[in-house]
């Protein structure tokens, strides 16, 4: 049996822009697959946008939310990340009050590696860039030091060592290795 809190990263690179990125997270919306995080941005393909999903469930869910995207027009390369193989990251913008505890604030920012990116009219935001468990701990050390909003981008991945992430010809031969599992039919 499959563990549900497990997560896989899926790196997608889609032709255009804001109407593929709505039909990529329509896709997830309509087949119910269970996404933690979705982030876009510019692909290093011109024309193109990468978009990086963070799928909860078991491997299976992972092959089938790869499947489907995979499926989807306009989609020019998908492949999950295995985490022995990529670099993830998060970004996280974090207000806290700048109040009688502010430097205890600035204490726990400079034991995270957080950078104090704005201090205006009694609020400080830090910027921390990290796993989401880094982000979440900061989160919870800051909320008793009067944390007021929280603003995280979602998570990015990329390929370890000289491969692009997006590299269509290296994501070819991953796909005929990944064909050997077929990909289950959706009769939905």
């Amino acid at each position: 049996m499959e563990m549900a809190t497990a997560e896989h990263m899926l790196s997608v690179v889609i032709s255009g822009g804001a109407e593929e990125l709505t039909r990529v997270a329509g896709l997830f919306r309509r087949r119910e697959l269970p996404v933690a995080s979705m982030a876009a941005g510019e692909a290093s393909r011109a024309g193109c946008t990468k978009v990086t999903v963070v799928v909860r469930g078991g491997p299976a869910a992972a092959r089938r939310a790869l499947c489907q995207v995979r499926r989807l027009g306009g989609t020019v390369a998908a492949r999950l990340l295995e985490p022995e193989n990529a670099v993830t990251m998060e970004l996280g913008l974090f207000k806290v009050r700048a109040g009688p505890q502010r430097d205890e604030a600035l204490g726990v920012a400079r034991m995270y590696g957080a950078a104090a990116i704005d201090e205006t009219d009694g609020a400080i935001i830090f910027a921390l860039a990290g796993s989401a468990a880094q982000l979440a701990e900061f989160s919870a050390r800051l909320k008793p030091l009067g944390l007021m909003e929280t603003v995280r981008t979602g998570a990015a991945g990329m390929v370890k060592g000289k491969n692009k992430t997006d590299c269509l010809e290296e994501i070819e031969n991953i796909e005929e290795e990944e064909n050997d599992v077929q990909c289950e039919a959706d009769n939905r």
